[in-house]
């Protein structure tokens, strides 16, 4: 959601924004960061390289950060999404909110909600 907030816009944008503003608290943690920040550096997008270290940065002031404790392996798939639980469940996150259909695939996480941009807007508004 972070990255296509960053480079799309629109629903993960608008999602982005209510942590920006405080409505909500983004749960982020290191691997996370990394990943979003490794993702961002890509030449297909096209960032400089200052410009993703600023967005980085920002992130990390919005952001709680949360340890990432390994979890029991959950996401076979693509055992690489299970840091997100593992993001949500140690931060105490209220809802999951992802692109990844992966991630979307199982619903939710140890009665933690897995919403898309979309959805967890429907739910707060």
């Amino acid at each position: 959601i972070i990255v296509s907030a960053v480079v799309f816009g629109g629903k993960p944008r608008e999602v982005l924004e209510l942590c920006i503003k405080g409505r909500h608290q983004l749960v982020a943690c290191a691997a996370i960061v990394a990943e979003t920040e490794a993702v961002l550096t890509r030449p297909k997008f096209g960032f400089p390289v200052e410009a993703v270290r600023m967005i980085t940065a920002e992130l990390l002031q919005i952001a709680e950060l949360a340890e990432t404790k390994r979890i029991p392996a959950v996401i076979a798939d693509d055992p690489d999404d299970d840091v997100v639980l593992a993001c949500a469940v140690n931060g105490k996150a209220d809802a999951i909110i992802s692109g990844d259909r992966h991630v979307k695939a199982i619903g939710s996480h140890r009665k933690i909600p897995i919403y898309d941009a979309a959805g967890f807007l429907a739910r707060v508004e």
